[in-house]
C-alpha cells in the first residue's frame, strides 16, 4: 500500500547506468520509486512494456524515461533497434498518457542526448541551435523528441526533454563502458586502449552525480521545455588521457584507429539556460570525477 501523501516516481531503463543511479538517489526522497526494465524480475524491477498501459500510467506521478536499447556504437551496428524497440515503446507510453484525464497524467521527463546537435564548435544553445544529427543514435533520439513534441502540441502533455552530454562516473560493475573507465583500466592494468582519431576530439563530460542532481532539480520544479544538461566546457581527448595518467601515475598505451564518421568530434554544449531555470551548476570537476571513478572501479 502506497501512502497517499507520497509521490510515485517511475524510472524506465532502471538496469542501465543512468537509470540505476537515478533509482539509488531517488530512494532518499520521500517518494515511492519504481524501476522498470525490459528484463524485469531482477532487483524487483517491473516490465517496461507495462508503461504503455493507462492503468499503470495513471498511478504514476513522475515518469523518468531513461530506457533506450542502443548506445552510439550499437546503433550504428543495428539502426533498426530504435524503430523496432525504442520508438514503438515511447509511442505506447505517450498514447497511454494522453488517454488519461489531465489531472491523472504523469509528468514525463525524457532523457535525450546532446548528440542531436551534431558537430558544432560555436556552442549549442537549445533555444537557438538547430539539431543536425550525424549518427543513428542521435537521429533516433531526435525522432523521439519530435514524437513527444507532437503529442505535447496535440494533447497538452506535461513534459521536459533533457539533452544530456557525455555522462561518466558510473560504478556499475557489470561491464566497463565509456572512455573514462576504459582509460583508467588501461592505465592501472597496463593494457592498451583504442583511440578513434588523433586524440583531438573535444567533448563535454558530465559526471553522473551532476547529471542526477540536475534531473532531481527538474522533477522538483516541474518546469517543461527542452534543455541541455551538460558540464558546459569541452575537453580534448588528449587532455582527458593526461588527466587519467596524472591520477593513476602511469602512462596509457594507445592504439590509434581511423575516426568514425558518425562520431561527433567537436562540440560545445551550453548549459546556461538550464542553470538559469533550475538554479543548478555542475560541481564535479574532471579531475575529481576521475578520482571518484578510480576509487569505485573494482580493478
Amino acid at each position: 500500500m502506497v501512502p497517499g501523501n507520497l509521490r510515485r516516481i517511475a524510472v524506465s531503463g532502471a538496469r542501465g547506468r543512468i537509470g540505476s543511479a537515478l533509482c539509488e538517489r531517488l530512494s532518499d526522497l520521500p517518494a515511492v520509486v519504481e524501476g522498470y526494465s525490459t528484463q524485469p524480475g531482477l532487483k524487483n524491477l517491473l516490465d517496461t512494456s507495462s508503461l504503455a498501459d493507462p492503468w499503470v500510467i495513471r498511478k504514476i506521478d513522475i515518469l523518468i524515461h531513461a530506457g533506450w536499447s542502443t548506445m552510439p556504437l550499437s546503433a550504428e551496428q543495428r539502426p533498426s533497434g530504435v524503430w523496432f524497440d525504442d520508438l514503438p515503446l515511447l509511442a505506447g507510453i505517450l498514447d497511454a498518457i494522453r488517454s488519461l484525464p489531465i489531472n491523472e497524467r504523469p509528468f514525463l521527463v525524457f532523457l535525450s542526448s546532446a548528440s542531436v546537435y551534431g558537430r558544432n564548435e560555436d556552442g549549442c544553445d537549445e533555444r537557438m541551435t538547430s539539431p543536425n544529427p550525424e549518427s543513428w543514435y542521435a537521429f533516433g533520439k531526435l525522432s523521439a523528441e519530435r514524437m513527444i513534441n507532437e503529442f505535447i502540441r496535440r494533447f497538452d502533455l506535461k513534459c521536459v526533454i533533457l539533452r544530456l552530454s557525455n555522462v561518466y562516473g558510473f560504478s556499475n560493475g557489470e561491464s566497463v563502458q565509456g572512455i573514462v573507465p576504459r582509460l583508467l583500466q588501461a592505465a592501472i592494468r597496463g593494457g592498451e586502449v583504442e583511440i578513434w582519431g588523433d586524440g583531438r576530439t573535444a567533448k563535454d563530460y558530465l559526471h553522473i552525480n551532476d547529471a542526477v542532481s540536475g534531473i532531481l532539480k527538474v522533477i522538483e520544479s516541474g518546469s517543461v521545455g527542452v534543455y541541455n544538461l551538460s558540464y558546459g566546457r569541452s575537453l580534448l581527448l588528449a587532455d582527458l588521457i593526461s588527466y587519467v595518467e596524472e591520477v593513476v601515475g602511469k602512462p596509457i598505451r594507445r592504439k590509434y584507429n581511423q575516426a568514425c564518421e558518425w562520431d561527433v568530434s567537436q562540440t560545445l554544449i551550453k548549459n546556461e539556460h538550464f542553470s538559469d531555470v533550475f538554479g543548478w551548476k555542475p560541481c564535479v570537476t574532471m579531475h575529481e570525477g576521475i578520482m571518484k571513478c578510480k576509487s569505485e572501479l573494482d580493478l
